[in-house]
């Protein structure tokens, strides 16, 4: 929702000053089937991108050249797919500890906080990033000394938690108003009204142009919850980090969902973006979306996973399992 300059002015000036940071130049207004208003989107080399505080001249600067490192790890991954967990553990891993950072995960968002100049303190360069192929940093993609490690999460869950998420934002970030037979139905599966890319298209670029690569290890959400050490174990062997079993156990262990989630609350502080009580960590149930699709719903949003995954059978496989009623 864009604010006018009066209704600015009614803003707490925190708040006031993260839209004031926003180019608000450029997005494009994007509307359901009756006309209303749903979100804005912002255009970039031809892919929407979320209109993030001052993304174009982020994404302009990264076009033109990118500081990468050999050691450099990134994670490219669709919202809500677990990128906060997968990065709390790759931080683990290259700082070969498990106690809990205190630095927020937004600040490994390479399209947001994310500060390639700036100095790490310790450990190797971890970096989130939502961005689909066609607007990530030449660079970055031809860095074939990095480490790319991407996590998958089944579609359904993953939509169900996306709603949460976008319901959850104040107005200023962009409060999504439609209720959640409107969002599954008319809205996450459309390209047309997604003010990013759909999962399904998101997904299967990566896939077909990374999973052949030697320097890319695909993870997936509901592998992680069901058999942790295993491929926390997997990840540390990817990465060459060279910790023990003891270690990798032991961040299992602080890495589940209940203790995990209760250490990160305790420092969550989204000021103005979201509204009072938004947690990122929310249940992180595996089959969650049964308590919210409809059998009309389930059945529209299968016919849409069967004719968008088909010509891709790895992942096909992979997800059709956690899909079904």
């Amino acid at each position: 929702m864009l604010h006018t300059s009066a209704t600015l002015n009614t803003l707490p000036h925190s708040a006031q000053q993260i839209y004031k940071a926003m180019d608000t130049s450029g997005l494009t207004p994007l509307f359901d089937a009756e006309g209303k208003f749903i979100w804005n989107t912002l255009e970039y080399n031809g892919h929407k991108v979320y209109p993030f505080p001052n993304i174009k001249n982020k994404l302009d600067s990264y076009m033109k050249s990118f500081p990468v490192l050999d050691d450099d790890i990134y994670l490219p991954t669709y919202s809500k797919s677990g990128s906060h967990w997968l990065c709390e553990i790759v931080m683990m891993l290259t700082r070969r500890s498990a106690d809990y950072r205190k630095e927020k995960t937004s600040q490994n968002m390479l399209e947001f906080w994310f500060d390639p100049e700036a100095k790490q303190n310790g450990g190797r360069r971890v970096m989130i990033t939502h961005l689909q192929l066609g607007v990530m940093p030449p660079d970055i993609l031809n860095n074939s000394s990095g480490k790319f490690i991407q996590i998958h999460r089944n579609p359904a869950d993953l939509a169900v938690s996306f709603f949460n998420h976008l319901t959850n934002l104040t107005d200023i970030a962009g409060h999504l108003t439609h209720d959640w037979n409107s969002f599954i139905t008319e809205i996450f599966c459309d390209r047309d009204r997604m003010n990013h890319p759909t999962w399904w298209d998101y997904t299967s670029e990566w896939w077909t142009a990374f999973k052949d690569k030697p320097n890319y290890l695909p993870v997936f959400y509901e592998e992680l919850k069901e058999h942790p050490v295993k491929v926390i174990g997997d990840i540390a062997e990817f990465l060459k980090v060279g910790v023990d079993q003891k270690l990798v156990e032991e961040i299992a262990t602080r890495v589940s969902f209940d203790r995990m989630s209760g250490e990160k609350r305790k420092i969550e502080n989204h000021g103005p973006v979201f509204q009072e009580g938004f947690t990122f960590y929310r249940k992180g149930i595996v089959g969650d979306w049964k308590t919210h699709f409809t059998k009309e719903q389930h059945e529209q949003f299968m016919n849409h996973h069967n004719k968008e995954l088909r010509n891709i059978p790895e992942l096909y496989q992979r997800f059709i399992q956690y899909l079904q009623p």
